[in-house]
């Protein structure tokens, strides 16, 4: 992660240092353009040179933005225990643990105890049947259970992680309360959020050192 910081911040530098230190050591390219060229001849091709170094410059700048972009998606994600997908957190109970045609399983981490109290006292009316557009509740009473944890991470920060059964069609509203409770909430079949590897760390590097060369050049 630093390795790519250090280069991105060199790609930053070189976007400017080296666009104002080529006009500081100008010179005229007499091979490339002879002064003895017709003038107007002269003005095209130094107008299409100057678009295309503009043009460059440009792609230049989007990828060293794009790049920094990924430097902070992979920020965000790097040691986030909460990315992971819910079957690589709990053991799964075919039993209980559904996600069907009718019915969906909405799993809530626990990392405080009063977020446990309030789920507790609360889950079953977190949303009612207005709101869900149903005809009955959408939450099913007595669904809560606690899941046995499987993850290290978790064990050993005491995280938790609740489940309740809900009717499909009120599983979005019912994650967008929880959310609204700042409560982390998963679903059966969620993906991992993208956790970057060495390699592609490494990749990224030799790709911005690439990039940072070709554009000297």
């Amino acid at each position: 992660m630093k390795k790519l910081e250090k280069v991105l911040n060199e790609n930053n530098e070189s976007l400017h240092g080296d666009f104002f230190q080529k006009w500081k050591n100008f010179y005229w390219n007499e091979t490339e353009y002879p002064l003895k060229t017709n003038l107007k001849i002269l003005e095209e091709q130094l107008r299409n040179q100057v678009l295309s170094n503009d043009e460059e410059f440009k792609t230049q700048a989007e990828d060293i933005s794009n790049l920094n972009n990924k430097l902070n998606e992979m920020k965000k994600n790097e040691n986030n225990i909460f990315s992971k997908s819910i079957q690589n957190i709990i053991n799964i109970d075919p039993k209980f643990d559904k996600q069907g045609e009718y019915l969906d399983s909405i799993y809530v981490i626990i990392t405080k105890e009063d977020q446990l109290t309030y789920l507790k006292n609360n889950y079953e009316n977190l949303v009612n049947d207005n709101e869900a557009k149903l005809e009955v509740a959408p939450i099913c009473p007595n669904s809560l259970r606690n899941c046995t944890v499987k993850d290290k991470s978790f064990i050993e920060k005491n995280i938790r992680v609740f489940r309740f059964l809900c009717l499909k069609q009120g599983t979005q509203k019912i994650i967008s309360k929880l959310k609204i409770k700042n409560y982390t909430v998963k679903t059966l079949f969620d993906e991992e959020t993208k956790i970057y590897s060495k390699e592609e760390i490494d990749n990224l590097n030799r790709n911005i050192s690439n990039k940072k060369a070709s554009f000297v050049d």
